[in-house]
C-alpha cells in the first residue's frame, strides 16, 4: 500500500514539472506491456514467415499506438532501396527473430533516454544569478567484472573500468608527481602501472579490439564470432595483454575458437567471443524507424525523428554498439578531465554478501588493482597538504 501512495505522488510531481498525463500513461502501459513485442513468435507457411499470434501482435500495436497491418508488415517485410528503386524483401526466420528483439530493445533504450531527457531538461537551472553555474556531479559505474563466463557486456564494462582508472593514474599519480618535477622539489618517484597499452588495445584506431570487430561487420559475407576471433588473433599475436589458444597452444584454460583472453589492470578475463557480433551489431531495420515516426503518439515520433527520412535516401551504416560506448567514455573522460573529480572508492569485503565476512584475499586484490598503494606512497612521499591561497596570504 505505501509504495501505491508513492507511485501515486511521484505521478502528481513529474506531471507538473517534466510529462503530460498522457506521457505518464505510455510509460506505465509500455513497463507493464513490451515483454509481449518480444513473446511474438514467426512460423513457416508454404516458404513465407507469419505471425503465430496474432492477438498479441494486436496488443503490440495497441501498445506502440499503430495498426495491426503497419505493424505485421515492419516485422515480416524490409524495404530494399537500390538506384532509385524500391523494393519489398520478405524475411527470413532468422531476420524476423533478429528484427522483434532490435524493435523491442530500440525502443526500451529510445524510452529510457527520453525520460533522462526530460527530467534533466526539468532541473537545469535556467537562470544564472551569481555569473557562473556550478555543478556537483555523481559518476557511480559497475566495478570490475569477472564471471564464470564473461561476454560482450562485461567486455564494455571492464573497458569503461580501464578508461576511468587511466583517467585516475593521470590525474592522481602522474600530474602529482610532474607538479614536483616543475617545481624543482627533491623527489623520489614512485613507480607505477601505467594501463595506458591496455586501454589502446580496446580502442586504437584500425588496430584495437573494437576496430577489429567493426571492419568485420561492414566486410562483405557472412561474418561469424569465430572468424572476428581468428582476425583478432592475426592482428594481436604480439601484443602482451592479448592472448587466445591460438597464440598460446598450452593454455588449456581457454578454449579453441571461443575464447580470448585480456590482461586488464584488475587482472586477466578470459571473455567468450560468441555473441560478440551481434550484440555489437544491434542494428534496427530503417522500417521499424519509419513505423514508430509515423505512429499516432507524440512521444514515440519525438524519439524517432529520424523515421521522417525518405525511403529512397541513402543513409550511412549506423555506428556500432562499441563504437557508440567507446564514444562515450571518450566524451565523459573529456568532461572529467576539466573538472576537480574526488574519489570515493568501495571495497567489496567478499562475494556471498555477507556483513560478517571480510575476505583478506579479495579485498587485497581490489586494493591492488585500484592503484591505493601507489596513490598513499605518492601522497607520503610528497605533500599531501593543502591549503588555500587566502589562507597562506593571511599567515
Amino acid at each position: 500500500q505505501g509504495n501505491v501512495e508513492r507511485v501515486k505522488k511521484l505521478g502528481v510531481v513529474v506531471g507538473k514539472t517534466v510529462f503530460f498525463c498522457s506521457h505518464q500513461s505510455f510509460i506505465a502501459a509500455f513497463r507493464k506491456r513490451n515483454s509481449n513485442c518480444g513473446n511474438l513468435d514467426f512460423v513457416l507457411e508454404d516458404d513465407q514467415v507469419v505471425i503465430e499470434d496474432k492477438d498479441l501482435l494486436s496488443t503490440v500495436a495497441t501498445l506502440l499506438n499503430s495498426t495491426v497491418e503497419e505493424i505485421e508488415k515492419s516485422l515480416l517485410y524490409r524495404i530494399v532501396a537500390a538506384r532509385g528503386e524500391v523494393m519489398e524483401k520478405g524475411h527470413s526466420l532468422d531476420d524476423a527473430y533478429y528484427g522483434r528483439d532490435a524493435l523491442c530493445k530500440a525502443v526500451y533504450d529510445r524510452l529510457f533516454s527520453w525520460i533522462v531527457g526530460k527530467i534533466n531538461n526539468a532541473v537545469e537551472v535556467k537562470d544564472i544569478r551569481h555569473g557562473k553555474c556550478t555543478v556537483i556531479g555523481v559518476l557511480d559505474i559497475y566495478g570490475f567484472e569477472i564471471f564464470d563466463v564473461n561476454g560482450f557486456e562485461q567486455f564494455c564494462i571492464n573497458y569503461c573500468n580501464e578508461k576511468l582508472q587511466q583517467l585516475f593514474i593521470e590525474l592522481v599519480l602522474k600530474q602529482e608527481q610532474e607538479e614536483y618535477k616543475r617545481e624543482g622539489i627533491e623527489w623520489v618517484e614512485v613507480q607505477y602501472f601505467n594501463n595506458k597499452i591496455i586501454c589502446d588495445l580496446v580502442e586504437l584506431n584500425h588496430k584495437g579490439i573494437i576496430s577489429i570487430m567493426d571492419e568485420a561487420i561492414i566486410s562483405a559475407g557472412k561474418v561469424t564470432d569465430e572468424m572476428i576471433l581468428h582476425t583478432m588473433d592475426q592482428k594481436l599475436k604480439d601484443h602482451q595483454h592479448y592472448a587466445s589458444r591460438q597464440t598460446q597452444p598450452s593454455n588449456k584454460i581457454l578454449t579453441h575458437n571461443q575464447d580470448f583472453k585480456v590482461q586488464h589492470y584488475a587482472g586477466d578475463v578470459i571473455y567468450r567471443v560468441e555473441g560478440f557480433m551481434d550484440k555489437n551489431k544491434d542494428t534496427l531495420f530503417q522500417d521499424f524507424k519509419r513505423l514508430l515516426f509515423n505512429c499516432n503518439h507524440s512521444a514515440l515520433k519525438e524519439m524517432w525523428p529520424e523515421g521522417k527520412e525518405a525511403v529512397t535516401k541513402v543513409t550511412k551504416r549506423p555506428p556500432t554498439v562499441a563504437t557508440l560506448f567507446k564514444s562515450s567514455m571518450i566524451a565523459l573522460v573529456e568532461i572529467l578531465m576539466i573538472k576537480e573529480p574526488h574519489y570515493v572508492r568501495c571495497i567489496k569485503p567478499n562475494d556471498i554478501k555477507s556483513a560478517a565476512m571480510f575476505d583478506e584475499h579479495r579485498v587485497k586484490h581490489q586494493v591492488s588493482y585500484l592503484g591505493l598503494l601507489e596513490n598513499v606512497r605518492v601522497r607520503r612521499a610528497g605533500f599531501a597538504y593543502r591549503q588555500l591561497y587566502s589562507k597562506f596570504l593571511t599567515r
